[in-house]
């Protein structure tokens, strides 16, 4: 089948990010405005996987249907937020698409996504060592979680990332809200990315439960199980050969294995990280912080304990 591009039926509002942020919600409030039509699949991710990308175009267009009609049609891919190829490709496909990113406390950021990761049991290090050890692979963002590249930092160098969309596509056509404000004051905030959209302001919108993560008390031994089966590294003889070995079914079947037994050992109170650790982070993350703040400037006061930071 010959695929044809429709711009009706492709997106023109792009919600990138950053993971572990809030996008969920986001998508789903801004779901409510009638001229907003945000994709059922909420992180459909045509732009970052090559194999959607080269084949399932029908498919893609086929999400955004249903908003042939309306003004915008949204979808949300934190992919899409650290990779460069997905920014370029949807500079080049689309047309003049609107961007609304938004950003949680850096620090709270990194944290939450190291547990989420080690509640998955696809983390086995401390959380110091955890992010020293992905600070010192080579950064691959195409790699999928369970191939170990989390890439802690990455998704936490907002300014970074957000001067590379403000090159590709300019600030007039980026909004950028906070995961605090969004969780404060849900009503104004997203009034304020229907007014940057053109569209009219809601007098009351339908309240969302904002994702939490489960934590969960994995067998140390199981995750370092998922470590050696998941472990992608192409420079490596050994895990070349351990790859070539272990057919993807046994990963697979582990993993649902893992899944089914661990499910329900879920942790009474949220694993706690250090302030030591907490101060040790902020140090790594203080310049992308400064710069961040002079990008947009913004002193982004809803992060109270970074706000000695200039």
């Amino acid at each position: 089948m010959n695929e044809t591009k429709n711009f009706n039926s492709l997106p023109n509002l792009i919600i990138p990010g950053a993971g572990k942020s809030g996008t969920s919600s986001l998508h789903l409030y801004l779901k409510q405005h009638p001229d907003i039509f945000m994709s059922t699949v909420k992180e459909p991710g045509y732009f970052f996987r090559d194999k959607l990308y080269n084949k399932k175009l029908d498919w893609y267009q086929e999400l955004f249907k249903g908003g042939q009609n309306q003004k915008y049609r949204g979808e949300s891919s934190t992919y899409y937020f650290k990779y460069l190829p997905a920014i370029q490709k949807i500079k080049k496909d689309l047309q003049n698409p609107k961007f609304i990113i938004i950003l949680r406390h850096p620090i709270e950021r990194v944290i939450s996504h190291y547990l989420w990761v080690s509640s998955m049991g696809l983390e086995h290090r401390s959380f110091r060592k955890a992010v020293e050890y992905d600070m010192k692979k080579e950064f691959r963002p195409g790699y999928h979680i369970k191939d170990h590249y989390k890439f802690y930092i990455q998704n936490s160098f907002y300014a970074k990332w957000l001067k590379v969309y403000i090159d590709y596509f300019g600030l007039e056509n980026i909004k950028i809200i906070t995961n605090e404000n969004l969780k404060k004051n849900p009503l104004k905030t997203i009034n304020d990315c229907f007014e940057f959209l053109g569209l009219t302001t809601l007098e009351q919108i339908e309240p969302i439960q904002h994702n939490e993560t489960i934590y969960r008390k994995i067998p140390y031994i199981d995750k370092l199980i998922l470590n050696f089966l998941f472990t992608v590294n192409d420079k490596s003889t050994y895990h070349k050969v351990k790859n070539f070995l272990i057919p993807n079914f046994i990963k697979i079947n582990y993993y649902k294995a893992h899944v089914l037994l661990t499910y329900k050992n879920t942790l009474k109170t949220k694993p706690q990280i250090s302030n030591a650790d907490k101060n040790w982070l902020k140090s790594l993350l203080t310049d992308d912080i400064i710069e961040l703040k002079k990008l947009l400037n913004d002193n982004f006061d809803e992060w109270k304990d970074l706000k000695e930071i200039q």
